[in-house]
């Protein structure tokens, strides 16, 4: 919840990565050889910047255990979002191979990856995978894919899909893509894809 409401701003939780910080150290407290918990740790010192020790959870979570694959791909993403992309790229790939039935969402890493390197046509491939409903990721990653490979006319039509779910992207989307990709030069290269549709 607190990684929530840094992300997404909801303004319910005060100071929400120290209070998850707090939070998390106190159920290690209660139990240190739990994966989960080592994880969330993780994720917490992900977005506090701690990087380094943020990778140091992220590989004693696994140690425990190996075969969670929610924290196999989330650890694999967040390894892209230091910018470790072979490394994290290889282990999203193990991940999404272990079962046919892998979320959607998944396809959120390769098509970063892709969109990062400027090649769109992939990224654009890899964004059409994405069919999770509700999430404005799809049609945003969609939309810029389509921006970027001048296609204004089909990225304007995701972009009002992105607006669609999540109305106050152009207020606070920018802010939005810094604390979910945790990576200011990744946030940067979507929102320039952004502002290919608005100024046409």
């Amino acid at each position: 919840y607190c990684i929530h409401e840094y992300i997404f701003s909801y303004g319910i939780i005060e100071s929400p990565l120290e209070k998850g910080k707090k939070c998390i150290e106190s159920a290690i407290k209660i139990g240190s050889n739990i994966s989960e918990s080592r994880y969330i740790y993780g994720l917490i010192l992900f977005h506090q910047k701690e990087w380094s020790l943020s990778i140091e959870q992220f590989k004693l979570a696994r140690s425990i255990c190996s075969y969670n694959t929610i924290i196999e791909f989330g650890v694999g993403f967040h390894l892209c979002k230091m910018n470790q992309w072979d490394e994290g790229l290889d282990q999203v790939n193990k991940t999404m191979l272990l079962s046919n039935t892998y979320p959607s969402i998944y396809h959120l890493v390769p098509f970063l990856d892709f969109y990062r390197t400027g090649n769109y046509e992939q990224a654009l491939s890899e964004a059409k995978k994405i069919t999770i409903t509700g999430l404005v990721y799809a049609p945003l990653a969609r939309c810029v894919s389509y921006a970027q490979l001048g296609k204004l006319e089909e990225a304007d039509k995701e972009f009002k899909e992105v607006l669609k779910r999540y109305p106050e992207f152009m207020n606070t989307g920018r802010k939005h893509l810094s604390r979910f990709l945790g990576n200011e030069i990744l946030a940067k290269t979507i929102w320039e894809g952004i502002l290919k549709v608005r100024n046409g």
